[in-house]
């Protein structure tokens, strides 16, 4: 029974020690996921677990670079896939603000029934 309970006090510490590992000002990375950190030299491409750590552009790697596949306009969906002009990514799907009824002005801002989208507006003149 002690012995349950002092493993149980050791796991919960060792949680909290993860969880206050990190500093808002500096950034400081736990000794356990120090060894996922992005070096200059491999990147992402050797160490695809940096891309998920606290300040990461995005959680998915494609060409040795963390990029968030949901919003980057260069690689909207999958990697390498770039949105035409004047297209944004929103969740992965290259769309033109200015016209879209699901996405009218900015990403997920959905036009009333009925409503047209013009100009990134809902229901414009």
């Amino acid at each position: 029974m002690r012995s349950s309970v002092l493993i149980m006090i050791c796991l919960v510490l060792c949680l909290i020690g993860l969880s206050t590992s990190f500093s808002d000002q500096h950034h400081r990375r736990s000794r356990l996921l120090s060894e996922y950190s992005m070096d200059s030299r491999t990147g992402c491409t050797a160490n695809p677990a940096a891309c998920r750590l606290l300040g990461s552009p995005g959680p998915d790697c494609c060409g040795n670079t963390c990029v968030n596949l949901l919003s980057d306009g260069e690689n909207c969906g999958r990697c390498r896939h770039r949105c035409r002009y004047p297209q944004s990514c929103c969740g992965g799907e290259c769309v033109d603000l200015s016209r879209n009824r699901k996405h009218c002005g900015r990403c997920y801002n959905k036009c009333n029934k009925g409503d047209s989208c013009s100009y990134g507006m809902c229901n414009y003149a």
